[in-house]
């Protein structure tokens, strides 16, 4: 028999013959058709499991889409009529939600970043119940993967994204496996001896010869655009050129530069002309690393480390602008004590000569062009561009007549090379003539396979209806057959080289949900779990007990457990809904928060300070640990000194004075375990940090770290990304628990109410509250006649001395309720009595 069985989440159900599935060689999703016409009602919901067994021992499996149910019979029991459509198992990839994601690859240009680390690392995150198939994982071998960024996309976007450079698209075999089907393969020649029909048809619409595109914003890193002879210094910002507005200007928008060499002449100590050619491109930099350079008060040259790079030493272009700028910068323009006073264009031919020939020369230059003489100083110039470019792209195959239609860029920057490819295969695939095919098969091995092919023409779709005895099929084929390929976006050509700035980055913010229940049983959390059932029920209802700010560590690789810093982050509350948000986040892509920074010297009383990074040297980490802290989390009773610097060379001992409870601020955003106070020789430690104040943490991962385990949850962050972590608490009521709309508003992190815990008690002795109750029922006790009591994780009503009134009716109610002092109700309970608890899911 063709079909033999049919099961919905595991229970056989009838089914009518004719059940139909349709696939598509694209990364459209399969989809089908089944009938089950008499049953009685049945529990079936979108998302449950179809199982499809034919010829005995073959399954396929998909999920529930839409039920439309009739009832056929209404004489004695009813009898019902559904009509079920399904797809493909892989839906189940475009409803797991991921931030914005980026890659980028190392930055020493290593590239050690392929496909199936990233789609194993994705499904590690954010899928860990799924794994990809063992042909999928020889597929991927070591392809390397395209640096990318996507905007809150699916996982199915983002696989499908990444499996394009294989020509292949996502499918799922098994409801946890992923695999792939590959577009590219050439398939079997079609036997047409079970062909009963055959018909073929074309259509003017899109008959074309050739399409023509005019695209803006075309980038290619082949493509170099070089000055055709030396440029000499002018200026965009005025009519007279001075020495304090010299630039570089170029023909066509900077991109990316990739050379300049810097050509000069100068009298040397012996009154002799000397030319010499330096390349400068090293000094070069876009705005966006520009501006991260660091500026110093220190006088005269300083020179650059592996570390610390700084800006007088440099000069900077725009992405977009033709311009190269900052010739003429002065440290002097910024901080007037400094005496600099050399223009940067001096220190960049400085630095360069002195890195290329060594300090003789570089001396000999030093302070030569800090006085402009513009005809003595030129350049060459090679960079690439973003450019307007007007191109056809024929058929590799002509049709008879010739037609030109107009097409599109699909990305707002795009890689030459790959919108060729694009519309190349776009132009191959449209307006070709199209056969529609019918058969009949006894046995499913028999049926064509998508890719299969009839001389030119290529089988893209595929409709089997399964009947009792055999399989009547339909197949649509493509003539000239070409991938739709939608790989075209800028960024998959470009390459990182540098630390992203700000401004390339994007946000990837992470949603962490957590769901409580109260309920009338106490599981008995004792691990990380009852910090946060604790902290809900104990400051429930009572002022200034809100969530100060959080305690973030980062791990940057997890098979050393190298970390960051532990960095103090501030948190937003939000009441959202039935549950509570905190969001946090770090500065840019790079850096938590600046610091003061100990190892630098006073100057006129004036602090250096330096960003604190939360990234390894390529700008990412694996794991990230979190930690919330109530309001009291740290100690006010510090003292009012702390030790500063020693201000050298004079090695006088200053003492800054902070705000008390402030004192170690200096160390702000690192988060010290504990620090010294010396007043005047008396040294005294204390703790930063009250553990006790804790009131959430990530469970324990399995992750080994020093010997313990640690609750660090992995996040393998990119380059380009922004951390931002969102921390939602739901809370929901069990069973006969019912929670009201006012109950999240006295929440501890979120209420702002003028006292403490303003609640009333009602009670019923006969009636009982369902879901869509808003007004208490019975009786509703005085002010202050009852009150709750809360200890960890239980909540108690108990009465207030001189009343007696709940504890004498508490074992003969229906049901309670928890109320405002208006009696609007914010829990509602039936049933007798009994203590409340609080329990994480």
């Amino acid at each position: 028999m063709a079909i033999t069985n049919v099961k919905i989440n595991g229970n056989n159900v009838n089914f009518k013959y004719g059940l139909t599935i349709t696939e598509l060689l694209n990364q459209d999703l399969d989809t089908g058709i089944l009938v089950i016409p008499s049953s009685e009602k049945l529990d079936i919901e979108p998302f449950d499991l179809i199982e499809i067994q034919y010829e005995v021992i073959n399954t396929r499996k998909f999920y529930v889409g839409t039920i439309n149910e009739k009832i056929v019979n209404f004489q004695g029991t009813k009898e019902y009529q559904y009509e079920i459509s399904f797809v493909s198992l892989a839906i189940k990839l475009q409803r797991i939600i991921l931030p914005n994601k980026t890659i980028t690859q190392s930055l020493d240009g290593t590239q050690d970043k392929t496909i199936k680390t990233i789609m194993q690392e994705y499904l590690s995150v954010y899928a860990p119940s799924l794994t990809l198939s063992t042909p999928l994982i020889q597929k991927l071998g070591s392809t390397i993967a395209p640096e990318q960024q996507w905007s809150k996309p699916t996982l199915f976007e983002v696989f499908n994204d990444l499996l394009k450079p294989l020509g292949s698209v996502v499918t799922m075999t098994d409801v946890n496996i992923i695999s792939y089907l590959d577009l590219d393969e050439e398939g079997n020649t079609i036997d047409e001896s079970f062909i009963n029909n055959q018909e073929t048809s074309q259509d003017i619409s899109q008959y074309a010869s050739a399409i023509e595109v005019d695209a803006s914003n075309v980038y290619d890193r082949n493509a170099i655009t070089r000055t055709p002879e030396r440029y000499i210094v002018r200026t965009s910002q005025q009519g007279v050129l001075n020495s304090d507005n010299q630039e570089i200007i170029l023909n066509k928008p900077i991109f990316e530069i990739k050379k300049v060499i810097a050509h000069l002449s100068y009298i040397d100590i012996n009154s002799i002309w000397q030319k010499e050619e330096i390349d400068i491109t090293d000094r070069v930099v876009n705005k966006k690393v520009y501006d991260l350079l660091r500026t110093t008060t220190q006088t005269g040259k300083i020179q650059d480390t592996s570390i610390i790079k700084y800006q007088r030493n440099y000069i900077y272009y725009e992405e977009g602008s033709n311009v190269i700028k900052g010739l003429s910068w002065l440290e002097d323009d910024w901080l007037p004590i400094s005496t600099a006073s050399q223009f940067a264009i001096d220190n960049v031919l400085y630095w360069s000569a002195f890195e290329q020939y060594g300090s003789t020369l570089a001396n000999a230059l030093s302070g030569v062009f800090n006085d402009f003489t513009h005809q003595q100083l030129s350049f060459d110039v090679e960079y690439t561009t973003t450019d307007n470019v007007l191109f056809r792209v024929r058929k590799d195959i002509q049709p008879r007549n010739q037609s030109i239609l107009i097409n599109s860029q699909t990305n707002a920057n795009v890689y030459a090379q790959a919108l060729g490819k694009q519309q190349q295969e776009f132009v191959n695939r449209i307006g070709n003539k199209e056969m529609i095919i019918t058969g009949r098969y006894n046995q499913y091995g028999d049926i064509p396979q998508l890719k299969d092919k009839i001389d030119n023409f290529v089988l893209t779709k595929r409709e089997i209806q399964f009947n009792g005895s055999h399989y009547n099929f339909k197949g649509t084929l493509s003539e000239n057959y070409s991938a739709d390929n939608m790989f075209a976006s800028i960024n998959t050509a470009k390459r990182y080289t540098e630390l992203a700035s700000p401004n390339q980055a994007t946000i990837s913010n992470h949603l962490n949900e957590f769901t409580y229940v109260i309920s009338k049983v106490d599981e008995g959390h004792t691990t990380n779990k009852s910090l946060m059932e604790n902290y809900i029920f104990e400051t429930y209802g009572i002022l200034n007990k809100h969530i100060q700010g959080a305690v973030v560590q980062t791990m940057l690789d997890e098979t050393t457990g190298t970390t960051s810093k532990e960095l103090l982050l501030e948190t937003t509350p939000y009441q959202i809904g039935n549950s509570f948000v905190i969001t946090m986040r770090f500065e840019n892509n790079v850096n938590s928060h600046l610091q003061i920074n100990d190892t630098y010297q006073f100057l006129n009383n004036q602090q250096q300070q330096a960003y604190l990074n939360y990234v390894d040297e390529n700008g990412r980490f694996d794991r990230i640990a979190i930690r919330l802290y109530r309001y009291d989390f740290i100690p006010n009773n510090r003292g009012m000194w702390v030790q500063a610097y020693d201000y050298q060379p004079q090695n006088v001992d200053l003492f800054y004075t902070f705000k008390e409870g402030a004192s170690a601020s200096k160390y702000f955003p690192e988060l010290k375990p504990s620090y010294e106070i010396n007043d005047g020789g008396s040294i005294t430690t204390y703790d930063i940090v009250n553990e006790n104040a804790k009131v959430f943490a990530f469970e324990d991962t399995g992750l080994i770290i020093n010997g313990g385990f640690e609750d660090y949850i992995k996040r393998y962050k990119d380059n380009r990304e922004i951390t931002q972590e969102t921390l939602q608490f739901t809370i929901l009521g069990s069973d006969d628990i019912f929670i009201k709309e006012k109950f999240y508003e006295y929440l501890a992190p979120v209420y702002s109410g003028t006292s403490s815990r303003p609640f009333r008690i009602a009670y019923s002795t006969s009636e009982v509250y369902n879901i869509r109750d808003k007004v208490y029922k019975g009786t509703l006790l005085p002010v202050n006649a009852a009150e709750i009591s809360t200890s960890g994780n239980q909540l108690s009503i108990i009465d207030t001395t001189p009343f007696t009134t709940w504890s004498q009716v508490q074992s003969n109610v229906a049901s309670y309720a928890i109320c405002d002092t208006s009696g609007n109700i914010l829990v509602a309970i039936n049933g007798v009595y009994s203590p409340l608890y609080i329990n994480q899911q």
